[in-house]
């Protein structure tokens, strides 16, 4: 029988997630920019000259690779950073249980906005050094202070509610009296 955990160790142990999976990732990303902008020029037709944009793609993909520290910043920014968007969805999923309406939320996107530089900069900052040594939380600290966020967040959005001004106008859809 297959044991997966065994299979994901051996997988670990080759380096697929130190060298195949950022190679992808890199190669990936910069293909598609390439093609997308044509920065490389077109061939007959306004066609991208895909063997091209493909070459230097590989090329920097496979010098990114070889930078160990690249790759593990990488790793530790994109596990991060799936991590808050997991917790972000799981947020909205129990905002939308409980009634959260974000179609019609006008502070929404400035708040989204400011949560998600917090969250870039939370990603990058214990690999790049931007914050003092005695400002880097523990990773129990920051599970912590996320969830207090989005209970907060979760009470703001019921509370809030809607406030529509008593003096609107009432629209009828008959006519009474008659």
């Amino acid at each position: 029988m297959v044991d997966i955990g065994n299979m994901l160790e051996i997988l670990q142990e080759t380096g697929f997630y130190d060298y195949v999976l950022p190679f992808l990732l890199v190669f990936t990303i910069l293909f598609a920019i390439l093609e997308k902008t044509k920065v490389l020029g077109t061939q007959d037709q306004e066609k991208p000259r895909t063997n091209i944009n493909a070459v230097l793609a590989f090329v920097i993909a496979l010098i990114v690779i070889v930078q160990t520290d690249i790759v593990a910043i990488m790793n530790t920014y994109l596990s991060k950073m799936a991590l808050f968007i997991i917790i972000v969805l799981i947020a909205m999923l129990v905002l939308g249980m409980l009634g959260g309406d974000f179609s019609k939320a006008t502070g929404v996107p400035m708040f989204g906005i400011i949560i998600a530089i917090a969250a870039v900069i939370w990603a990058l900052t214990p690999n790049l050094g931007i914050l003092p040594y005695w400002m880097h939380l523990s990773d129990t600290s920051i599970a912590w202070l996320i969830v207090l966020g989005v209970f907060i967040l979760i009470i703001w959005f019921v509370t809030s509610g809607s406030k529509k001004s008593e003096n609107q106008d009432v629209k009828l859809y008959f006519k009474p009296g008659k």
